[in-house]
């Protein structure tokens, strides 16, 4: 029987298992998919795919042999190993539009070469926003070896993450998380902790519960947020959970403030 579902990365488990060598490469980077006649390739990495010069990121397209597909921009996926689970790309196959071009395919958008469009069609996902890998020198990149753009000022942009970066960072301790632990699980979709909002009212039981929130958020929450897909690259998520910090730091600020306020003006009426 024919394969149906594979996956490529760099876990022994995979199907198609990716060299340690190719660090950008997730863990378990992406699926193909296939209904008996055509291919789909299902994104869930961290670093995107390109197809054909065009980067993908936690979405689906259709591909077809030939297609140039790169994980993370540099390994890249051999169509003959592809065959050896997908038997069916070796039939001849009756001449159609393979490139739908010119059709309305809203269901299964393809990823054409580069000299064919200048972007991914929009198959209506809400997906992270992606950029191309540009082929600049890393000799400038802040972290060696990475893919890199050229900013305005012509200097290179960290482009990527190694999976072993992002599962660094995203498993440390999240001060957002913690300091900012509703508003902050609301704002990433995080909605379960609010769950917990009613214990607030009674007395003891809600301290308590509030403070297990935080420390759990604190545990987890990076890791959490980041899956969630709200912010387009990892560079603007670590930027904006700095910035949360901030704002977790004088919110904390301003209730020590208003505690010790409080307190004064109370031993004052003594």
């Amino acid at each position: 029987m024919e394969t149906t579902k594979i996956t490529i990365g760099r876990s022994p488990e995979c199907d198609i298992v990716v060299g340690e060598v190719w660090d950008t490469v997730s863990n378990e980077h992406a699926d193909i998919v296939s209904n008996g006649t055509e291919l789909t390739l299902v994104d869930h990495s961290s670093n995107g795919t390109v197809i054909n010069g065009q980067k993908i990121h936690n979405i689906s397209v259709g591909i077809y042999p030939g297609d140039v597909i790169k994980l993370a921009g540099k390994f890249v996926v051999e169509w003959s190993e592809l065959i050896r689970f997908f038997p069916h790309l070796k039939r001849p196959t009756v001449v159609k539009n393979v490139r739908a071009e010119g059709v309305a395919t809203p269901s299964r958008p393809t990823v054409q070469r580069e000299n064919e469009a200048q972007s991914v069609p929009d198959n209506g996902n809400k997906a992270r926003e992606t950029e191309r890998f540009m082929p600049h020198s890393t000799d400038n990149a802040p972290h060696g070896n990475a893919h890199a753009l050229m900013n305005p000022a012509g200097q290179a942009v960290r482009n990527s993450y190694s999976q072993a970066e992002v599962d660094d960072l995203t498993s440390s301790w999240s001060w957002p998380g913690f300091l900012c632990a509703w508003v902050w699980s609301a704002f990433h979709g995080i909605y379960y902790p609010l769950a917990l909002i009613p214990l607030a009212f009674i007395p003891y039981v809600g301290q308590v519960a509030a403070l297990a929130v935080m420390v759990y958020l604190g545990m987890n929450g990076a890791r959490w947020a980041w899956a969630k897909g709200r912010v387009t690259t990892f560079d603007k998520f670590l930027s904006s959970q700095r910035r949360w910090t901030v704002v977790g730091v004088v919110v904390l600020v301003l209730r020590i403030v208003a505690h010790c306020f409080i307190l004064y003006h109370m031993l004052s009426l003594l």
